[in-house]
């Protein structure tokens, strides 16, 4: 074999081997619909899971989706290069946490109680300060309660403990956004109707993003903001959203 046969040799051999054991990127996530959540089969599915699909299809990177509490998710996804993390709120406290991909879409959060305990809406935050707040452990709507002082606070593993705790009256609020809760409520036998937006709570309107953890290298993440910025210039994306009803 001459010089240069060898040497593409070993140079196709450095490449397809090098691909082949490539680590697939770990795009953790909780349940959070209409984002990311499982439909009637247990299947994964939503509007996020529809566009990360597609960015790791344009990307042509090897992925697994690992669905989590969010305080687990969150912790793996800081802890672990190259990992990827959906939906999540992008917020001053984390902004050096992560390298940002893009936005995925917005949610708007309320404090939402039982209709037998609150028949009115309230006017202030302030006013509920005496009341028992279940908020998920790790969550953007957590660390905002503890910047305001709220003292009441109870933390659950997920957001599905703290609408059983409110239904069975061992707390008196939760946050959530309103789809999030119809779709909850719905999945955990629960009655919506029995349920009435307290107050709305602007300050946790949340643009959610795709984020990398901040190890992983600036070339990776670049691909993924280019499949991103493809899918709005071509209209993709507006399509997706569409269909999912997300702005």
């Amino acid at each position: 074999m001459s010089f240069k046969a060898f040497s593409v040799a070993i140079m196709v051999c450095v490449l397809w081997c090098t691909k082949v054991t490539a680590q697939p990127i770990i795009a953790y996530t909780e349940i959070l619909y209409p984002f990311q959540y499982r439909d009637d089969n247990q299947q994964l599915t939503g509007y996020s899971v529809e566009v990360l699909r597609r960015l790791f299809q344009l990307t042509e990177q090897q992925y697994e989706i690992r669905v989590l509490p969010w305080a687990r998710a969150f912790k793996n996804s800081l802890n672990q290069k190259n990992a990827l993390i959906f939906s999540i709120a992008r917020t001053a406290k984390r902004e050096n946490m992560f390298k940002w991909v893009g936005k995925v879409g917005e949610e708007k959060a309320w404090f939402w109680g039982l209709k037998s305990r609150f028949r009115q809406p309230v006017a202030q935050i302030d006013e509920l300060r005496d009341y028992h707040v279940a908020v998920t452990i790790g969550t953007n709507a957590a660390e905002y309660l503890d910047g305001l002082e709220f003292s009441n606070i109870t933390r659950s593993v997920d957001a599905n403990n703290s609408l059983k705790m409110l239904f069975m009256e061992r707390t008196h609020l939760i946050i959530e956004s309103r789809n999030g809760l119809m779709e909850r409520t719905r999945r955990n036998g629960l009655d919506f109707n029995a349920l009435q937006p307290v107050t709305a709570f602007p300050s946790l309107n949340s643009e959610l993003y795709f984020a990398f953890n901040v190890l992983t290298d600036d070339a990776l993440v670049q691909q993924f903001k280019d499949a991103l910025q493809q899918l709005k210039d071509n209209g993709e994306l507006a399509q997706i959203q569409s269909r999912w009803g997300v702005q």
